[in-house]
């Protein structure tokens, strides 16, 4: 196992075990923000990858934790991006 800071990260790890280890430390820091990035590493299954990403991050119990609007917060408005 690797270690990132104080995060140890499993070799074996699939994508839900990375989302559902996010919003555990999203819930123990809610006041933290993360920006993720998902990148194919091998295959070539990108439709399968998008189909699980969208499930991980559309469900109701997973809603709360993710902003997908196309606003921007400016000096405490909201104000569509450009």
């Amino acid at each position: 196992m690797a270690r990132q800071g104080t995060a140890v990260l499993d070799p074996n790890a699939q994508l839900e075990d990375i989302f559902w280890g996010i919003y555990h430390w999203l819930d123990g820091h809610p006041t933290e923000t993360i920006l993720v990035s998902v990148k194919v590493d091998n295959g070539d299954n990108t439709a399968e990858l998008q189909q699980k990403v969208y499930n991980l991050i559309t469900g109701d119990n997973v809603k709360d934790y993710w902003v997908q609007s196309t606003l921007v917060c400016r000096s405490r408005r909201y104000t569509a991006a450009p």
